[in-house]
């Protein structure tokens, strides 16, 4: 006995497949750029703590430099320093009542 074909059943099985196909690819994105953003956002992390550790090195800096000549500061035009590719300038301002306020930018 042969076995009758079977109708055309409006391709239910397709639909659910391109849908899930679909759902998948979206996930996919979502991650992929997920990932993408945490890494940027570890990269200026690693900016901000190598900023800060030379603003804590600058303020030691200028803490030695006043206390032994407490009218001069370490250097009125900002240093460069090149860390892993990036330049750091440290600037030192002389703050009110002999505070110094140490500025430490990067790009």
């Amino acid at each position: 006995m042969l076995c009758k074909p079977k109708k055309n059943e409006s391709g239910i099985v397709l639909v659910i497949v391109i849908t899930f196909v679909l759902i998948m690819s979206v996930a996919m994105v979502g991650l992929f750029s997920r990932n993408v953003s945490m890494a940027l956002s570890g990269v200026e992390q690693g900016k901000r703590i190598k900023a800060e550790m030379l603003a804590r090195g600058g303020y030691w800096k200028a803490y030695s430099t006043l206390s032994g000549s407490p009218s001069q500061l370490p250097s009125p035009n900002p240093e460069t320093v090149r860390l892993d590719g990036i330049n750091y300038e440290i600037l030192y301002v002389q703050g009110a009542a002999g505070q110094v306020n140490v500025v430490v930018n990067y790009q």
